[in-house]
């Protein structure tokens, strides 16, 4: 049995058999025509795939020089690409990352993306009675996680006695760090 021999080209459409081919095997036949389309467009795929930037190459941490990891992150990328800054909680633990884009040789924040156990803290720090009404987190400049909820019965409080006021009303706002 001999194989396919796959060639990374894409086409544009799939060969399909018509009524009056004549179905034959081998390199060139008829049978084979749409094997051979779709192996060259998934070696095709599969090297696209490959060629994309891993996360793991494009994260940077801060450091005592580099505070907010950007100047890092901008000298190990090329102009518009993305990278990442790993933020880390307390116990030293990756909380978060900062999304970057190198713009000009500058660094351009795009977003800021937490890690599920992140969240799950988070939410912990919030009694229960409360999570009903609770609809956003956002981590802020100074390193706080701003709360957004509903006033629906008054004041509603969160563990540390902050006050949540509703959305026309002010966020309360917890450190990142206990």
């Amino acid at each position: 049995m001999s194989n396919i021999k796959e060639t990374p080209v894409w086409s544009d459409g799939v060969h399909l058999l018509a009524r009056q081919e004549r179905v034959e095997g081998g390199a060139g036949g008829s049978a084979n025509i749409q094997a051979q389309q779709l192996a060259n467009r998934t070696a095709y795929l599969k090297e696209a795939l490959e060629s994309i930037p891993d996360y793991r190459q494009h994260t940077f941490y801060p450091s005592e020089g580099d505070p907010d990891g950007t100047i890092a992150g901008v000298a190990g990328t090329e102009d518009g690409d993305g990278f990442r800054v790993a933020l880390f909680d307390a116990a030293g633990v990756t909380a978060a990352y900062n999304i970057y884009r190198n713009v000009s040789g500058a660094a351009q924040f795009i977003t800021a993306e937490p890690n599920t156990r992140y969240i799950e803290l988070i939410s912990q720090r919030i009694p229960v009675s409360v999570r009903g009404r609770f609809y956003a987190a956002i981590l802020g400049d100074d390193g706080t996680v701003c709360l957004g909820g509903r006033k629906s019965d008054g004041k509603t409080e969160i563990s540390d006695g902050t006050v949540i006021e509703d959305a026309l009303g002010r966020a309360a706002c917890l450190p990142l760090h206990e």
